[in-house]
């Protein structure tokens, strides 16, 4: 049995309705995946099924921690990442991917593997400039990048005095 076959949904044999699993993410699940950047990683999925005649949907609740390289230091460090997503799958004469969060699958389907589609929220929701928390400048958020004032930002108390002298001078 493959370490990715304990993320296999049996939807067939499920009645209708609300249907929740519990996934544990580790260090191996990310070593399944080629050439995976993510190397360390700890954490759980919760996903809720919510079956119906000829539509399932699937929402995803993904609490995980990875480890990352900063770009600036090269220290590694801990990303917390927290998100929900939600999968909606069709059933069809054909599978395919009808969007980014819409697939469509035969019929005679039994079940649906949704590893790949977790390892891809995950991926997806890292930064591409991974910054260590302790080298942030002053005006950067947390994906350094810069945060930059915009005119309104700056009050008119604060002119500088050499323009009112300017003034002075018609």
């Amino acid at each position: 049995m493959s370490f990715l076959e304990q993320f296999e949904i049996r939807f067939a044999t499920l009645k209708p309705g609300l249907h929740d699993f519990r996934f544990e993410i580790s260090d191996s699940f990310f070593k399944e995946f080629e050439d995976s950047f993510i190397g360390h990683g700890k954490g759980e999925c919760l996903v809720q099924l919510d079956k119906k005649t000829n539509l399932l949907t699937f929402d995803f609740d993904i609490k995980i921690s990875v480890e990352l390289v900063c770009d600036r230091s090269l220290e590694k460090f801990q990303y917390p990442i927290e998100l929900k997503e939600q999968l909606i799958v069709k059933f069809d004469e054909e599978e395919s991917e009808l969007g980014e969060d819409i697939l469509t699958i035969s019929w005679n389907s039994q079940g649906i593997n949704i590893a790949q589609t977790i390892y891809e929220y995950i991926s997806v929701s890292i930064p591409m400039k991974k910054i260590h928390p302790n080298y942030l400048r002053e005006n950067e958020n947390e994906f350094g990048e810069i945060i930059y004032k915009s005119e309104s930002d700056a009050s008119e108390d604060t002119i500088d005095p050499r323009w009112n002298d300017l003034k002075n001078l018609n």
